[in-house]
């Protein structure tokens, strides 16, 4: 499971335009690691992440705000990585 942080982060990214490619390079360069515990994403790992419930709900919830930044404290506090639980 992906901690909210990250699927937030993932969801932000995609909002402001990003392809998956880059998603998952930026996610890669920040060390950050898959759902499955695995060091490197990809472009599947990134799409089947936003084709989850938490992406929808959060996508909603960033639609409904201003602030869609990928760089605020939010979405890097406590954000090591989408380990499974």
């Amino acid at each position: 499971m992906c901690p909210r942080p990250v699927v937030r982060r993932i969801v932000a990214m995609r909002k402001d335009g990003r392809k998956l490619q880059s998603i998952a390079d930026e996610l890669n360069r920040d060390e950050i690691p898959t759902a499955a515990g695995k060091p490197e994403w990809k472009r599947p790992h990134v799409h089947r992440i936003l084709g989850t419930a938490v992406a929808s709900a959060l996508r909603d919830e960033l639609t409904s705000t201003e602030d869609t930044s990928v760089s605020g404290g939010e979405l890097f506090s406590g954000d090591r990585g989408c380990q499974a639980a």
